[in-house]
């Protein structure tokens, strides 16, 4: 489970945005006891919204995930080639004419991610500038103090500012100094340019591949809206998914788009074409139909529906992003309370557009966050509703009317 994500100077966040799982350390949380779990000491939440208006931010943040888990998989020249197109593209301080006139701290990107894998607490922080790593840690903790041990550190410095040769390299792997000397004599030689950890685990340095493999079980799910039309019908993305759609559990998240649902007959050549979905009518009669001919709605649930089962059942971390743009709001909240009602360790975190999703009843405000944009300079700032003091738990506070207002920005 994510702790905490932060990233700076990516996309359209120049300044550093923080983004917490974790439930606030108050009575409040008793209140909502189904909405979060507790792990290694920590309350940790099992959903999030993220709202704001069109072109604020909000898919720039999942992008910005993406782009970080990117990095853990990808090549030393792909990693070389994704940063300078970041640079090149994405970052808003960077320009080249102007370069020079740019402060330190306008150059770089800085990541970091705190997560809960099995009994142990990760901490992971990276800065990476357009020429390769500067810094590079890897911290865990396995009791209840939440005192650190390194498990790795690495810096490097460069030549000129236009140049890209490493001038001196620092690594540090308590315990295992053979393996550091080696690392070490490849950094100076310019011959690394991936991250370190990644090399590390190919060396069989300990937690390293725990803690990978966490970040790339990840998953970055895309608006529903963005499946093509031949999707819908070869279907080849659902089939590794067909044993889950077979399940009664599954079937059961289904029917929450449709009440009147009481079954549906998965096809293992065209599931999105010809699975049959069955009917109970008022007089209980059972009727029969190809999901061909229903709904664009209930095709998006039916995929949907397989990203719910696996953040239940599969303790699946998935990003989504506008999730809910063919849904209504009624559907979203029977989604959300119906991940809350399990023991699960995934979490879900999704952007939407629809204001209703804030809302008291659902969820704490440690779980709500706007995105705003600022129109002057077009960068990006999130921030949790809970940095809202004067909105009381006991007062039945509508957060979208305050929204809609502008009291809380981000409109």
């Amino acid at each position: 489970m994510i702790l905490e994500f932060k990233m700076k100077n990516v996309y359209s966040y120049k300044g550093e945005v923080k983004y917490s799982m974790l439930a606030p350390n108050n009575k409040v949380r008793f209140r909502y006891q189904d909405n979060y779990n507790t792990i290694c000491g920590f309350d940790v939440l099992k959903t999030a919204v993220i709202v704001g208006e069109n072109a604020g931010g909000k898919s720039n943040f999942i992008k910005g995930i993406q782009y970080f888990k990117e990095l853990f998989k990808e090549t030393s020249d792909q990693t070389r080639i994704s940063l300078e197109t970041i640079y090149n593209e994405n970052l808003l301080t960077y320009d080249e004419s102007n370069v020079d006139s740019l402060k330190n701290d306008e150059l770089v990107q800085e990541f970091g991610i705190i997560l809960v894998v099995n009994s142990l607490i990760y901490k992971y922080e990276l800065t990476i500038s357009r020429f390769g790593i500067e810094h590079e840690s890897l911290y865990y903790t396995d009791d209840k103090s939440h005192v650190y041990k390194k498990v790795f550190e690495c810096s490097t410095s460069y030549d000129e500012f236009r140049t890209q040769n490493i001038r001196k390299s620092y690594l540090d792997i308590p315990g295992n100094k053979k393996i550091q000397d080696l690392v070490i004599n490849n950094l100076n030689t310019n011959s690394t340019k991936g991250l370190i950890v990644n090399s590390l685990s190919l060396l069989g340095i300990p937690n390293t591949s725990e803690f990978i493999n966490e970040v790339n079980s990840i998953k970055i799910q895309k608006n529903m809206l963005d499946i093509p039309l031949s999707f819908q019908y070869k279907s080849e993305d659902l089939k590794p998914h067909l044993p889950i759609m077979k399940t009664h559990e599954f079937v059961e998240i289904f029917k929450m788009i449709d009440s009147s649902i009481v079954d549906i007959e998965i096809d293992d050549d065209f599931p999105l074409l010809k699975s049959i979905i069955k009917r109970r009518h008022i007089d209980g009669s059972i009727s029969k139909r190809q999901i061909a001919f229903d709904s664009t709605g209930v095709k998006n649930f039916l995929v949907m529906s397989i990203i719910i089962y696996k953040v239940v059942y599969e303790n699946a971390i998935i990003f989504n992003d506008e999730m809910d743009s063919t849904f209504n709001p009624i559907l979203t909240s029977k989604v959300i309370s119906f991940i809350h009602s399990f023991e699960t360790k995934g979490q879900f975190i999704f952007t939407t557009h629809n204001i209703f999703n804030l809302t008291l009843q659902t969820f704490m405000k440690e779980q709500m966050f706007i995105v705003e944009k600022n129109k002057d300079t077009l960068e990006s700032k999130l921030y949790s509703i809970s940095e809202f003091d004067d909105l009381r738990y006991d007062s039945n506070e509508k957060i979208y009317e305050y929204y809609m207002k502008g009291v809380l920005g981000g409109a």
